[in-house]
């Protein structure tokens, strides 16, 4: 059996991990699209990009302990928590957290990306974000 060369074995390498993070991409870009028509909506709806904008982020979680983990670490970055429960007639936990922060594309997709592999982490799924207009 022939070895393969280490430059052909990193070329190899080099590709899955592009597969891989075309994949991901692909599999978020709705997601992604999504911030992008949030902010569009702010912006048609007369957010001041300039200010801070009262952001609201929420997630849905299996179970009352992986909706506390998550709901830490959030906190531990920065986030305040706004609620951890089960809503009517649901059986998954969701949850609410807070950040006064700057909205722009490029961070809100950034942010998701980040929050998606988060909520996987935990077993669950990240659901978006809202803000209202910042005037």
């Amino acid at each position: 059996m022939r070895k393969a060369s280490l430059p052909m074995f990193n070329k190899f390498i080099i590709g899955c991990v592009l597969a891989a993070t075309t994949l991901l991409a692909n599999a978020q870009s709705p997601a992604l699209a999504q911030d992008a028509q949030v902010i569009e909506s702010l912006r048609k709806n007369g957010s001041d990009f300039t200010k801070h904008h009262r952001v609201d982020y929420f997630f849905v979680m299996p179970s009352e302990a992986s909706a506390k983990a998550i709901a830490a670490e959030l906190a531990a970055a920065g986030f305040a928590v706004q609620q951890i429960g089960v809503p009517p007639k649901q059986k998954t936990w969701e949850v609410h957290v807070q950040r006064l922060q700057l909205v722009q594309v490029d961070d809100m997709q950034a942010t998701t990306i980040a929050f998606t592999t988060l909520a996987k982490k935990y077993g669950g799924d990240y659901d978006g974000w809202g803000a209202p207009a910042a005037k």
